[in-house]
């Protein structure tokens, strides 16, 4: 990938590295290029998280001497980018002067479309998203359980039905128990009334269901004059 022959005569060779060079933009990609990414990104994140700016720095530093070894190491190292950046300019006033069908600036506005906030780095991407938004957005997407609409309840206060859970309590033993018997009187219902709560529940559920011609409920409507607790603080 490093040569720029694209006129190799075996294979398709020339054909795909002109490909590559002309679609992917050149990154770091070395290992020893890692930990100056990641100081770079570190230095361009802490300013405004810019991506366009952070891949700009990428690309000028994957062929950029980097290395600062023995003495005047400063020295040597700006000197070794000056030398890289002015070899690497060469070619292109070369490659200006003898291009054919403005074949150099047809890629140079590509580059820099590229690297532009109009290009990839927002607009494009804004446009993609907005397309998909647009191709998926009409699509009804199941429900999950936390999300699917429940049954709203009245409560007994507006409806004056109470649920069964609420008169199980110790306090309400003699409510309960004046409610079945007024219940087993209104509907001629000859029964004993069990001395528990869970089977004087069970039958004042039974009673509601014969009310409401065996169709069931977790509440029932107090027909007495018991008044039932429904908490400790009543």
């Amino acid at each position: 990938m490093r040569s720029f022959d694209y006129q190799e005569q075996d294979g398709n060779i020339g054909h795909w590295r002109w490909y590559m060079h002309s679609t992917y933009l050149a990154l770091a990609h070395q290992t020893q290029f890692v930990e100056s990414a990641v100081k770079e990104a570190k230095n361009v994140s802490a300013t405004d998280r810019s991506e366009q700016l952070r891949s700009c720095l990428a690309i000028i530093r994957s062929c950029t001497p980097l290395g600062m070894e023995g003495k005047m190491a400063n020295m040597k190292k700006i000197l070794a980018i000056i030398d890289s950046a002015t070899e690497r300019t060469q070619p292109h006033k070369e490659w200006i002067r003898l291009q054919h069908e403005r074949k150099y600036d047809q890629r140079f506005n590509t580059l820099v479309y590229s690297l532009s906030k109009q290009g990839h780095f927002k607009n494009e991407r804004i446009d993609t998203k907005m397309l998909k938004v647009d191709d998926q957005g009409s699509k009804y997407k199941k429900q999950n359980k936390h999300q699917v609409k429940k049954q709203q309840h009245m409560t007994h206060a507006v409806t004056g039905l109470i649920p069964y859970t609420k008169v199980t309590a110790k306090r309400n033993m003699e409510d309960i128990f004046v409610e079945i018997q007024f219940r087993q009187w209104q509907l001629n219902y000859q029964a004993p009334i069990p001395n528990k709560m869970p089977l004087r529940k069970e039958l004042l559920h039974r009673l509601e269901t014969i009310r409401l011609i065996e169709e069931e409920h977790k509440t029932f409507l107090i027909q007495s004059e018991a008044a039932f607790k429904l908490s400790d603080d009543d």
